[in-house]
Formats: structure tokens, sequence, C-alpha cells
């Protein structure tokens, strides 16, 4: 048997007694991650969904902007009759 085979052989019994020696840290460990890795996905689906609702929002104002832009104009070309309606009188 060469030396080299032997230092493989050494090496993966030591890496296996590791592993099986800390086997339930390590099964805690995948449990968390895997835990984690669902309510990353439950998160990540909720800011898809509220970003939906935001995005319908802002259509929505700016409908809205649209319309109290054009009520302005009105409002001020009425203003803008009545106050000279006003100042001809005054005069």
């Amino acid at each position: 048997m060469k030396f080299s085979n032997l230092m493989l052989f050494t090496g993966a019994a030591w890496v296996s007694y590791h592993l099986v020696k800390s086997r339930k840290t390590i099964s805690q460990e995948v449990v968390e991650t895997s835990d984690i890795l669902d309510k990353i996905q439950d998160n990540l689906a909720n800011i898809q969904h509220n970003l939906a609702i935001i995005q319908e929002q802002r259509d929505n104002i700016k409908e809205m902007a649209q319309d109290l832009t054009y009520k302005y104009k009105i409002f001020e070309k009425q203003a803008q009759a009545q106050i000279s309606q006003i100042q001809d009188i005054w005069q």
C-alpha cells in the first residue's frame, strides 16, 4: 500500500469520524437552514404581494392627480372670470 493511499484513507476516516461525532449539530443546522429558507420564501411572496398593491395604488393616484389637475385648471379659469367681473363692477 502506498503512503499516499494510506494518507487518503486516514484523512477520509478522520473526516468520517468527525461527521459522525457532530451529526446532531449538523442535522440541527440543516433543519434551521431549511426553516430560514422557508421564512425567506414567505417573506419574498409577501413583498411581491405588497409591491403589486403599491403599483396598483400608484396607478390610482396617478389618475386622481390628473383629475385634480384638470379640476384645478377649470377652477382657476372660473376664478379668473369672476375676478374680472368683480373688477369691472368696482371700476
